[in-house]
């Protein structure tokens, strides 16, 4: 394990901000979709 100038943290795979990072998007994408879907559905349904 070495730690890059940058702070990241190098393990054997990829460095684990990067990964945190990836987990963090995901979920916000997720959460944007479902309140997309949320709020074009909800005008319809009344």
């Amino acid at each position: 394990m070495s730690v890059k100038p940058n702070g990241e943290i190098a393990l054997n795979k990829r460095p684990i901000q990067l990964s945190e990072l990836e987990i963090g998007v995901r979920t916000l994408v997720q959460a944007n979709q479902q309140a997309i879907v949320l709020m074009t559905s909800a005008p319809l349904t009344h």
